[in-house]
């Protein structure tokens, strides 16, 4: 059984701003025949695109890039597509300031499991194919022999089948040891605290932990990790008024 989260959080959810701003949403014009969702990502496509595009707010999914759409920041509500028809000019509240911090919950992480005996530095696996792409990747044990700690991969090598870290834990791992892995998989470069240009996923609502950072083209900053509650402190990367 794989490891679930005791809640998923309703998209980017406002948690406090660097400034020590209230989280005061404000209102922008919206996109026509268009729902939109609390929490959800929101952006303003350039002059000079689709009339019924242009300057007008749409969601911001993982088929948009910061270089491409104006990204603005959250919804701070919900709009159904029936209160957003075409003939008529509808606004939605949304948090804008880019000193705001958010939690959201994060998506396609990748779960170990040990392959044979390891040490309270090494996990055992059945494969590593790629030693150097994995390091610096956040590590979560949540089930098994050493349960409970956290440890970024500081090493993998691949004629070994392993990966390391530093910071002894309490017990030496086993075939039963269980961990999260923030990335694709275990020979692919993850989050972690200091991440910039993470992605969202398909609706703009979680972090996918699963695709390659891109500073110029991902909308999301990491400045915080929660493993057990599968969920980041982000900020945005490149907002409307940064």
């Amino acid at each position: 059984m794989s490891y679930e989260a005791e809640r998923t959080t309703v998209g980017f959810e406002f948690n406090y701003n660097k400034f020590g701003f209230s989280g005061n949403p404000v209102p922008y014009e919206l996109k026509p025949n268009q729902a939109f969702k609390k929490g959800q990502l929101v952006a303003l496509k350039y002059p000079g695109q689709a009339a019924t595009d242009c300057g007008k707010l749409i969601p911001f999914t993982d088929s948009q890039r910061i270089d491409q759409d104006i990204l603005v920041g959250v919804m701070a509500e919900s709009i159904a597509q029936d209160d957003n028809p075409s003939d008529k000019k509808t606004f939605g509240m949304v948090y804008d300031n880019p000193g705001n911090i958010y939690r959201v919950t994060f998506t396609n992480v990748e779960e170990i499991q040990g392959a044979s005996d390891g040490t309270t530095t090494r996990l055992d696996l059945a494969a590593v194919t790629n030693e150097n792409n994995i390091r610096g990747t956040l590590m979560f044990i949540y089930e098994g022999p050493g349960a409970g700690h956290v440890r970024t991969i500081t090493e993998a090598d691949d004629s070994g089948n392993t990966i390391s870290w530093i910071g002894a834990i309490d017990s030496k791992t086993t075939d039963e040891t269980k961990a999260l892995l923030l990335s694709a998989d275990v020979n692919s470069a993850g989050i972690n605290v200091g991440s910039v240009g993470a992605k969202v996923d398909s609706d703009g609502l979680k972090v996918d932990v699963g695709q390659a950072l891109s500073a110029t083209e991902n909308p999301i900053k990491v400045v915080g990790v929660n493993p057990k509650a599968k969920m980041l402190d982000v900020m945005l990367n490149g907002p409307l008024h940064l």
